[in-house]
């Protein structure tokens, strides 16, 4: 993939206010996280596949030796304009595969988050995905 997304830290403020903590290519579309150690396991298999908000979560769950990818964002999964997964999804198989969908721990309190997820497992479901939405525990 000709696409890079970099960590900043610590995160810094643009002049509207906005707290930024990732910078990629301008204009660029928002593009899946694939960590390495699943990925053969992602492509070609049929386990259960874990699909999480956020790079350095994907990461942690392919430590347990789960097949993950991330997203960048409850929004990270489509093109502006459109409402169907990102090519990304294009070599995936979906077909009557469990999707384990693991947005922000605040998919229930945060509207903006849950309707994304909704709108995700929507859109998985119409590619034959068998979605579940993952609740995390709250902080305590």
């Amino acid at each position: 993939m000709d696409h890079i997304r970099i960590k900043i830290f610590p995160p810094v403020t643009d002049a509207a206010g906005h707290s930024i903590k990732y910078l990629q290519p301008r204009n660029s579309p928002p593009r899946l996280y694939f960590p390495i150690d699943t990925s053969l396991t992602i492509l070609g298999g049929l386990e259960p596949l874990w699909l999480v908000e956020g790079e350095k979560k994907a990461l942690a769950v392919a430590q347990l030796r789960l097949p993950s990818i991330g997203f960048c964002g409850i929004e990270g999964w489509h093109t502006a304009g459109s409402r169907d997964l990102s090519p990304d999804f294009h070599r995936i198989r979906l077909h009557r595969r469990r999707v384990e969908l693991v947005p922000d721990g605040d998919w229930q309190t945060n509207p903006h988050v849950e309707r994304g997820a909704m709108r995700l497992a929507k859109a998985l479901e119409a590619h034959g995905g068998l979605v579940r939405l993952v609740v995390l525990p709250a902080e305590l």
